[in-house]
């Protein structure tokens, strides 16, 4: 006998559970694949949104590097060094 007949030979309640169990396996699928999209897509931003606050504040400190060289004026150090995010990359 073939699965096929098997399941034609169940009663009713069983073909019922059977139903409603592959249909609850989707439904977890699918809340799992939803979930661990949505989980990608969120790192993606916030990965995105981190380098572009890394680059203003390298931007602004460059400018104040700038400024201190072209005022030979101390000032702009305090500014200049602790804008410097603490990274491993370039």
């Amino acid at each position: 006998m073939g699965l096929i007949q098997k399941l034609i030979n169940l009663k009713m309640g069983a073909k019922f559970g059977v139903s409603f169990g592959l249909i609850g396996i989707m439904f977890i699928t699918v809340v799992w694949l939803y979930h661990s999209t949505l989980i990608k897509t969120q790192e993606g931003y916030d990965q995105a949104i981190n380098g572009e606050e890394v680059m203003k504040t390298r931007a602004l400190a460059r400018r104040s590097e700038k400024d201190s060289f072209a005022s030979k004026d101390i000032k702009y150090v305090d500014v200049v060094v602790p804008s410097y995010p603490k990274t491993n990359g370039p």
